[in-house]
């Protein structure tokens, strides 16, 4: 049989001992549990935010993506645009519609906020780079001043530093949408663009500023890239070329003209474009109807020897012998209806 083990009472100094240690093991509020006082405290370190404060808080933080993505317009000042940060497709100014913008947004307000780019500061000063907007930015700056007016600010899209490549491609597309642009004015911009080297080529540099042009526009893109090329210096009033006659003189060029057009261009005072383009068409007219000039054989494929006739619509249509067979030349602006055409008819001859 098991013996019993026999209990004693704990001494009045034990007990003291058994007090003391479970005081100090426990927290001081003697009601609450130790799991629910950590819950507690860490209630009181928690930053409360009502519905309300929440809802604004996260449409700060909307508008700041917004603003640092360059959607949203603010106000920053004129004199920290650089205007000259690209090399602008527009020549010049058309002085009526210049006015009328003044007077809309003197009455108005700019309504369309300008393109800028950051760039490096100066001596901590912020600094922007003009994208698109060129017209918006020079009327604001000459209405400085004016009553209504904001002093020295202008409102602006502040886009992330771009390369300079897609900030000239947002200054084009912008202006084939909102400006009537010449043929000239877009040939030249193709050709500065890659004489910047901000593409390749003249091909390059009208493939990607005109990426939304049919096939056809950019050809003729080209074709003035080529006379403002050749003859941009010396033509007094190259934006009022048409279109036909560009084409025209785009062709000389490749026929090899352009030495004698640029002669007779030089030293030529025309008063208008009608009579600077009188001066075109005698060089290609003199050259068209000029004899090949005899020369010795020098061994090689021989020169096809061509004789030529100008059409009542400007094209110049030349033909020759080659070996056993005939060259014909057409240059001009043809319809597709009317080559169609030609050719049906040699058809039916031959």
């Amino acid at each position: 049989m098991a013996k019993r083990r026999k209990l004693t009472a704990p001494s009045v100094e034990h007990l003291n001992q058994i007090e003391e240690e479970f005081r100090r093991e426990t927290s001081p509020n003697p009601g609450m549990a130790p799991i629910a006082q950590v819950a507690a405290e860490n209630a009181m370190n928690v930053n409360v935010i009502d519905p309300v404060t929440r809802a604004k808080l996260a449409e700060l933080d909307k508008h700041r993506a917004a603003e640092a993505h360059g959607l949203v317009a603010r106000l920053i000042p004129i004199d920290a645009v650089d205007p000259s940060l690209l090399t602008r497709d527009r020549m010049e100014l058309n002085t009526d519609d210049f006015a009328e913008l003044k007077a809309a947004i003197l009455a108005n307000g700019l309504r369309m906020p300008i393109e800028v780019c950051e760039l490096e500061p100066v001596e901590g000063q912020p600094r922007y780079g003009l994208i698109s907007g060129y017209r918006r930015f020079r009327a604001v700056s000459e209405l400085r001043g004016q009553p209504g007016q904001a002093a020295g600010v202008i409102e602006a899209l502040v886009r992330p530093a771009v390369s300079a490549s897609a900030s000239m491609e947002a200054m084009v597309e912008e202006n084939e949408i909102r400006a009537d642009l010449t043929q000239f004015e877009r040939g030249r911009i193709a050709v500065l663009a890659a004489q910047n080297g901000i593409y390749k080529d003249v091909e390059e540099a009208t493939a990607q500023l005109f990426a939304f042009a049919s096939k056809a526009k950019r050809s003729k893109i080209r074709s003035f890239a080529k006379v403002f090329e050749g003859l941009g210096d010396v033509l007094s009033f190259p934006l009022a070329l048409k279109e036909k006659q560009g084409l025209t003189l785009a062709a000389g060029l490749r026929d090899g003209a352009g030495d004698a057009l640029r002669d007779a261009l030089a030293t030529a005072e025309p008063a208008d474009a009608a009579d600077e383009w009188a001066v075109v068409e005698q060089v290609l007219e003199r050259l068209a109807a000029k004899p090949p000039t005899d020369s010795k054989d020098r061994g090689g494929r021989p020169k096809t020897q061509m004789e030529s006739v100008k059409t009542g619509r400007g094209t110049r249509i030349a033909w020759g012998r080659k070996g056993q067979g005939v060259v014909i030349q057409l240059d001009g602006t043809i319809k597709d209806a009317d080559l169609e055409k030609a050719i049906e008819l040699l058809r039916e001859a031959l």
